[in-house]
């Protein structure tokens, strides 16, 4: 998938593939900047040797449950989530009813919804997959430039920012309780602070009191913005989820490719799903301070996913200092 510097012509390649690419964000002269300057970055890593510290990161400075649960784009997708714990039919209450439910046991965990939508999968062959695959990536789109339209009505006709149950309206429904995974809040997360219109997005204003009446505390010594960090990740990750259509037909094609086209396709269920669910709960036109208009999208979907995968770590494995 392209590798870091290595002369004019094979940045050309890189660039036109991860156009074609899912989950390929900025446009191709970023990327190509992005590859001969901080991309570049990785060939001065040097191997180290047991018990030695190359560097060390406050725990500050890391993106941590904390400070997911504190973010405006958290709270965000907490006010999309049917806290009675009903179906999410229907316009219902109002999404800021339900607020003591604990924030993350509104949403699911990963791992068991991904599993959810293998067993839905197993049964197929390589070709199936990959047709699964590219249906749920036009579905999302369609769903999204549908909700798009409903967004710019409802902008026009003033109700952007209206957070009651007549305003979310018949068409609209609350995602139900664990429907979302416990991913999609960082996800949002880095799309808010990547993609805001504003040079360093806060992380937690007030923007978000009018949806819930008990915002959580900031972590102690929180950055303001986490836009800067984020603005130095790559435009675009080389991960199977990404993929375009004939890099996934190779793995279609052979036996040991097929468990790597179960995972994509499971995972890219459960992220259209999700992605389908929040638009339909109006996070396209409900919280206008935190995600403006055309911010939310399926490639900066994707490219968070797969930004998230390729760089969280498991609290159990950092070291027992650091907490």
């Amino acid at each position: 998938g392209g590798g870091l510097g290595g002369g004019a012509a094979m940045d050309a390649r890189s660039s036109a593939e991860a156009v074609a690419r899912c989950g390929a964000v900025d446009g191709p002269s970023d990327r190509s900047m992005y590859d001969r300057s901080i991309g570049c970055q990785v060939r001065t890593v040097r191997d180290l040797k047991k018990d030695e510290v190359a560097l060390s990161i406050p725990i500050s400075a890391m993106v941590t449950p904390d400070l997911i649960e504190a973010s405006d784009a958290g709270q965000a997708l907490l006010a999309c989530c049917d806290r009675r714990g009903g179906d999410g039919g229907g316009g219902g209450a109002s999404s800021s009813s339900g607020g003591s439910v604990n924030f993350w046991d509104a949403f699911g965990v990963t791992s068991k919804l991904e599993k959810m939508q293998a067993s839905k999968i197993q049964q197929c062959n390589g070709t199936q997959l990959l047709v699964k695959i590219l249906q749920e990536r036009k579905k999302v789109e369609t769903a999204l430039a549908r909700a798009a339209v409903e967004a710019e009505k409802r902008r026009a006709d003033g109700e952007e920012g209206d957070d009651d149950a007549a305003a979310i309206g018949a068409t609209g429904k609350l995602a139900r309780m664990g429907a979302l995974s416990r991913r999609a809040p960082y996800l949002a997360f880095l799309v808010h602070q990547r993609f805001a219109d504003e040079r360093e997005p806060l992380v937690a204003s007030d923007s978000m009191s009018a949806h819930n009446d008990d915002l959580p505390n900031p972590p102690a010594d929180m950055p303001e913005t986490f836009a800067p960090y984020v603005r130095t990740l790559p435009s675009s990750v080389c991960l199977p989820i990404c993929w375009k259509r004939n890099e996934l037909a190779l793995l279609a094609g052979c036996i040991p490719g097929m468990p790597a086209l179960q995972k994509v396709a499971c995972r890219t269920v459960q992220l259209a799903a999700e992605l389908i669910a929040l638009a339909e709960a109006g996070l396209l036109w409900r919280f206008p301070d935190v995600f403006v208009p055309g911010m939310i999208t399926w490639d900066r979907w994707v490219w968070a996913a797969a930004v998230f995968e390729s760089r969280a770590m498991m609290a159990g494995s950092l070291p027992a200092w650091l907490f």
